[in-house]
């Protein structure tokens, strides 16, 4: 086998990204939600701390203004109910919003996880040719570059020993002095052609 074509086969079937979209937000369930509450829970207390604050400060404010002008208590406590719905509200879309974009940005690494896990899977079975492609935007990327630097470095290894096997089993058949049984041959080009199919 040629080095051109052992580097040939053992190339990336196609060097770009795919543009297929997310079918799924949730690769891993218990990480991603793991990862997501925890941010929704810090945020959370954040978030109360600061709201508690602006409802003491408004507190103040509205009697500190009832006592000069009682007279628009009605109006002074409706505005305090307003303004207390208003800042509820946003502090839940805010709180929701940091549960997706959480969840999104874990999905960037969950998914990338799931995909070198399923390479790796083909490269234990023997597939040399398995490569990780991940999604623009995933993170990982430095395990991206070293998986498929360790799958290249496998399928070379492979041919390699693709031709030793080859070379005895030549050998074998070649000598004269004293037969060679029939079977070791078989075996050594059994052994090869298994290789062969693995990489190419």
């Amino acid at each position: 086998m040629k080095k051109t074509d052992s580097a040939v086969l053992s190339a990336p079937a196609s060097s770009k990204r795919p543009k297929w979209r997310r079918k799924r937000f949730l690769v891993n369930r218990r990480y991603q939600l793991k990862m997501a509450l925890l941010a929704v829970a810090l945020v959370v207390a954040v978030v109360v701390l600061l709201n508690f604050s602006l409802f003491s400060s408004a507190m103040r404010e509205t009697e500190t203004t009832l006592s000069i002008a009682p007279q628009f208590e009605e109006y002074l406590r409706a505005q305090d109910r307003a303004q207390f719905l208003l800042i509820l509200l946003a502090s839940l879309i805010f709180v929701i919003g940091v549960f997706l974009v959480s969840l999104l940005e874990t999905h960037k690494t969950a998914g990338a996880a799931v995909n070198i896990r399923n390479r790796m899977d083909e490269i234990r079975t023997g597939n040399y040719r398995a490569r990780v492609n991940l999604r623009k935007g995933d993170h990982l990327e430095d395990l991206e570059h070293s998986f498929n630097g360790m799958a290249e470095a496998l399928g070379d290894q492979a041919w390699q020993e693709i031709e030793i096997l080859e070379r005895l089993a030549a050998r074998l058949e070649e000598a004269q002095e004293r037969p060679v049984p029939t079977e070791i041959t078989l075996e050594i080009r059994r052994l090869a052609e298994a290789r062969r199919r693995a990489v190419g």
